[in-house]
């Protein structure tokens, strides 16, 4: 096997299970933190999935070696999507809002900042 980029035959290949302990930070420069993601390993990362990482670079050139790069997201805060329980609309975790009804029996619903409002109106006593 040779690298993609540089075309030399020093890979490395990598295999670590972390069940949900996985973390991942993006930040914007040296000490802004942009996102955060705690979890499985998301598959949109192109290093594993699930509870495994699993990935080979080259010694020489540093380069990952599979077809998911350059990656196509904007932040890494867009691999933890919630459903809102209103619209059925994806949503980034980052802008949740997590409301619980006001009466028996209670639970949380996931809604998007759109969907906010409706839901701030239907939880007030």
């Amino acid at each position: 096997m040779s690298c993609q980029n540089c075309n030399k035959d020093r890979i490395v290949s990598v295999n670590a299970k972390c069940s949900d302990m996985f973390s991942a930070s993006q930040y914007v420069s040296k000490f802004e933190l942009q996102s955060r993601y705690n979890g499985y390993v998301p598959e949109k990362l192109g290093i594993g999935k699930g509870d495994y990482i699993k990935f080979a670079y080259c010694m020489d050139c540093g380069m990952i070696q599979n077809n998911a790069f350059p990656l196509k997201l904007e932040s890494i805060a867009y691999l933890d999507l919630k459903i809102c329980d209103k619209c059925d609309e994806e949503f980034p975790k980052q802008y949740m809002a997590i409301l619980s009804t006001n009466k028996p029996p209670y639970r949380e619903v996931w809604v998007c900042e759109n969907c906010k409002p409706f839901y701030l109106s239907i939880n007030k006593t």
